[in-house]
């Protein structure tokens, strides 16, 4: 998508000198406020659009360097006043055969004159061999190209004005498209034929009075129709103009709009981003900056200044960053994505320190990613159990894991065979890990007119502390305590119970289904090889920092685990393998499974008869 590869600008505010090249499609700028991040925007705004900022006319006495005037004034030449913007563009496969791949269009506003003066580098490389056509064609080329393309600038502060000239823009693109052809024109025609014969009488009336022939008509050009053009949210069941909801929710639809605009356009679309973090949470700024890499970029180049590590902390590969400074002569800037030159490492370093601690930052956006991304994997794994709900009109017993679901089937197979099983054993996890967050989540959303549901945790940390005992409060817990209800009857939940001698285990929260077998069966020989168990690791935390310090391992006999690379091995091979004698544990687990399910069944009786 990239159009613009390198930028120099000359003399303008901050900046003496600076220039940015290798761009991508999306470059990021970073640094303390007051620096001079938005006068690269602006520098371009006024390139594209004849404008300092937005809606902001170039002032000269205003927009000069300070430094160059100093040096000016002392050198006493007038003539050196001015300021310069070239940017080298990247042809794409538009205009192949009047415009080289690279060229650079320069326009320079001197001191006392009005208008720019506009200078390319299509001569030169005319003379080099590098255009394939005549020189006037190539610049007939080079004018249609900077036609084609659109510089969209978005301050820092989006005011209601803003908002307006933006819902503008996107009247002026949904009206211009196919107008000729659009159901819109035809409409207003409609209309137009409605007003006449409705307002005859007044026509007529006015007419006789005055003498004058009157004509009650809608505007003849259609943007002038829809000049109070709206844009409604929702929020409940009401609709809200989104000029009334809040800063957060008007600054997030920008970059939406121009997405769409961007997409929807003939011409191709550059932006210029002032911090678009602003106002909006780091859940949906993060989500932003995602947007901007992977679907806004496609559609336009986009240029944005930043004080958030959603957006400085992105290295992509359509991505570059620069860290904005101050040095002996104004604003320059330094890449520190891609690490091209050997001081890079050093200024992403010294970014970290100006930003406030955004190596910290970095770290903890690194993890908030991770976060969302598992919270997003267990809400597929939530909605394909919910999926699995959907086919079966039987009750269902969720556990966490695929292992957990083997065992429990074989183990229903010894004590109860040949007596048909009441409910089907669907596994919320893939891995040995299982799936203690979707079988709680599943849980909660488990509706009424969906098949009675159980779910069994583990009684570990994981499975009692994370899931079990944290179920939302439409759970009840039973007075016995290893079964929680909901309210509505739609699902219940049980916790594993730790048989004869395992007591400890449940104590200490690292009761698995593994563990409901006997040391004797457990540990048992098959083909040579027998499970492995691993202490758990002792841990101090001090109490003055929070940090966390490993003592040693376990000794004490109920605090190991099952070594995540025997687990399966053990519930497909060795499980089958075992006596009958050695499931007799699993007895009370379904006495208590099926008590849960007589619970639920009789509160969702109680709740809804139609259902039952």
């Amino acid at each position: 998508m990239i159009e613009i590869d390198q930028i120099d600008i000359k003399y303008f505010r901050s900046i003496y000198r600076l220039q940015l090249k290798g761009l991508r499609d999306v470059v990021v700028l970073a640094g303390v406020n007051d620096i001079g991040k938005s006068n690269v925007l602006k520098a371009l705004n006024l390139f594209f659009n004849s404008e300092a900022g937005w809606r902001e006319p170039l002032r000269f006495d205003r927009d000069f360097s300070r430094r160059r005037l100093q040096e000016v004034r002392k050198e006493t030449i007038k003539g050196k006043q001015f300021i310069q913007v070239a940017i080298r563009f990247v042809r794409g496969k538009r205009f192949e055969k009047s415009l080289p791949e690279r060229f650079t269009v320069t326009r320079t506003w001197h001191r006392y004159s009005t208008e720019a003066v506009t200078t390319s580098s299509l001569t030169r490389q005319h003379k080099r061999g590098e255009v394939a056509t005549s020189i006037d064609r190539a610049q007939a080329g080079l004018q249609r190209f900077l036609d084609s393309i659109r510089f969209e600038y978005i301050p820092a502060i989006k005011d209601s004005d803003f908002f307006t000239y933006m819902l503008g823009r996107l009247q002026d693109l949904l009206i211009a498209k196919n107008a000729e052809e659009s159901a819109v024109v035809a409409a207003v025609d409609q209309l137009n034929t409605t007003l006449q014969r409705e307002a005859a009488g007044l026509q007529s009336e006015f007419e006789a009075a005055v003498g004058v022939p009157t004509s009650v008509r809608l505007p003849e050009k259609i943007d002038q129709l829809f000049r109070a053009f709206t844009v409604a949210t929702r929020k409940g069941d009401e609709d809200f103009p989104l000029s009334v909801r809040g800063d957060g929710i008007r600054s997030r639809f920008l970059p939406s709009l121009l997405y769409h605009i961007s997409k929807h356009s003939k011409r191709h679309y550059i932006w210029g981003f002032e911090e678009p973090e602003n106002s909006i949470e780091h859940r949906l700024c993060t989500a932003l900056a995602r947007e901007m890499v992977t679907t806004y970029s496609k559609e336009a180049q986009v240029l944005v200044t930043s004080h958030s590590p959603a957006f400085f902390g992105l290295r992509d590969r359509n991505v570059c960053v620069y860290r904005v400074l101050h040095d002996t002569e104004g604003t320059c800037a330094i890449c520190v994505h891609p690490e091209a030159a050997a001081s890079a490492g050093t200024h992403t370093n010294l970014l970290n320190v100006e930003m406030g601690l955004m190596e910290l930052q970095e770290e903890q956006q690194r993890q908030y990613e991770q976060v969302a991304e598992e919270l997003e994997a267990a809400r597929r794994a939530t909605e394909t159990v919910l999926d699995m709900l959907q086919t079966t009109t039987s009750p269902v017993l969720l556990v966490e894991g695929k292992l957990d679901a083997a065992i429990l089937q074989e183990a229903w197979r010894r004590l109860f065979s040949p007596a048909a099983q009441p409910y089907r054993i669907i596994p919320c996890g893939d891995d040995v890990q299982g799936g203690a967050d979707t079988l709680k989540s599943s849980l909660e959303t488990v509706r009424p007119d969906q098949p009675l549901t159980v779910g069994l945790f583990d009684h570990d940390k994981q499975g009692y502390e994370h899931g079990f005992s944290q179920l939302n409060r439409a759970f009840a817990e039973l007075p016995h305590g290893a079964t929680r209800v909901k309210t509505n009857g739609a699902a219940a939940a049980v916790v594993l119970q730790a048989p004869r001698g395992r007591e400890d285990f449940a104590t200490h929260k690292t009761l698995t289904i593994e563990f409901m077998f006997a040391d004797r069966y457990l540990l048992a020989p098959k083909d040579g090889r027998k499970v492995r168990l691993a202490p758990l690791a002792i841990t101090q935390v001090i109490e003055a920092t929070g940090e966390r310090i490993r003592r040693g391992d376990a000794t004490e006999p109920h605090l190991v685990s099952l070594c995540k690379e025997d687990k399966g091995w053990f519930a497909y091979t060795v499980v089958p393998s075992l006596p009958t004698e050695a499931f007799q544990p699993f007895g009370a687990i379904f006495d208590l499974i099926q008590n849960a399910f007589d619970e639920a069944k009789k509160r969702r009786e109680a709740a809804s008869p139609t259902l039952a």
